[in-house]
């Protein structure tokens, strides 16, 4: 969730993205308060959950206070009520800030959201009864399914492939065939968590390719640097540039991040062979140069090598 308030997005967004935003919100939850008297609708989803928005922070103990005002039960810190409940209209009506309709944004300061909440968990929970949910749902019958021929389906055609699907859902990963309500909901559960577990670790894994590739990134453009700084100034005559090159060169030889590279590491031997070479060290420049051959043989520097080896 964001952590801007409420003051600090309309401030920065203005009163008019406001008006869109809360707009957009009731066209879109409109939809869904027309759609609970469906019967299809309804088995689908006898319930809604209210979650707090993710455009601006949105205190929490706030509205457990206002759901607990108007008749609202908590269910492990989650406020669900049944599609049909009276707690909808009166978020909107009991509160100075009400927006007056029994759907969201319930508040002009409020981006929450319902998630739909499946006949499993609502029952399981007990937000609803079994009852209550079967005597809701016989309010609203059915149409029968009808065949190719026009006529309705029978109940023996309907069960066998009712039996088939649960089986083939079964195979791809789903509940057993016949499992109970609180089978379901479980199962769910452990599906859910399974996939939150996932995500976290594709978005670690990402998270650390990134930080990777940002870190050599800066060891490459530092390789560059320390090259251009050399070619640039032979002389080296600056005490504090002398120790950033020679520090430099140091992070170059050893860093892992060129462990892939090798074109690379043989450069930052060359730099290293460079700084001795300053220094009138031809015994370490010459194993430097050695070391940058050894990572890569394709380096331009067998002449070099060759010249200081006769030197020696």
């Amino acid at each position: 969730m964001s952590s801007t308030t409420f003051s600090d997005w309309v401030s920065h967004f203005g009163e008019e993205r406001l008006e869109e935003q809360i707009a957009s919100s009731m066209a879109c939850y409109q939809r869904f308060w027309k759609k609970r008297e469906d019967e299809v609708y309804l088995r689908i989803s006898p319930a809604w959950e209210l979650c707090f928005g993710s455009i601006w922070h949105e205190s929490e103990p706030k509205w457990h206070s206002r759901w607990e005002e108007c008749g609202g039960q908590l269910f492990d810190g989650r406020m669900i009520a049944a599609v049909w409940s009276p707690i909808w209209p009166r978020l909107s009506n009991t509160f100075y800030d009400g927006m007056g309709n029994p759907y969201p944004p319930f508040a002009r300061s409020s981006c929450a959201y319902w998630r739909n909440i499946s006949a499993d968990e609502a029952i399981v929970l007990g937000v609803i009864s079994e009852a209550e949910y079967r005597e809701r749902l016989s309010k609203h019958p059915a149409k029968p399914l009808l065949g190719k021929d026009g006529k309705p389906l029978s109940k023996e055609f309907l069960n066998e492939l009712k039996e088939k699907l649960a089986q083939s859902a079964h195979e791809r990963g789903g509940p057993r065939p016949g499992a109970s309500r609180e089978e379901r909901y479980r199962h769910r559960q452990r599906q859910e968590e399974e996939r939150a577990r996932e995500a976290q670790a594709d978005y670690e894994k990402r998270s650390k390719k990134s930080e990777e590739y940002y870190q050599r990134k800066e060891m490459f453009d530092l390789l560059q640097s320390v090259e251009t700084t050399l070619k640039e100034v032979p002389e080296i005559n600056d005490a504090r540039r002398w120790e950033w090159l020679c520090q430099s060169a140091k992070e170059l030889v050893e860093t892992s991040h060129f462990e892939r590279y090798p074109s690379w590491r043989a450069r930052a031997w060359r730099i290293c062979a460079d700084l001795h070479k300053a220094n009138g060290l031809l015994a370490e420049e010459a194993a430097c140069l050695e070391k940058a051959l050894a990572v890569n043989p394709k380096l331009a520097v067998k002449r070099r090598l060759n010249a200081l080896k006769k030197q020696l």
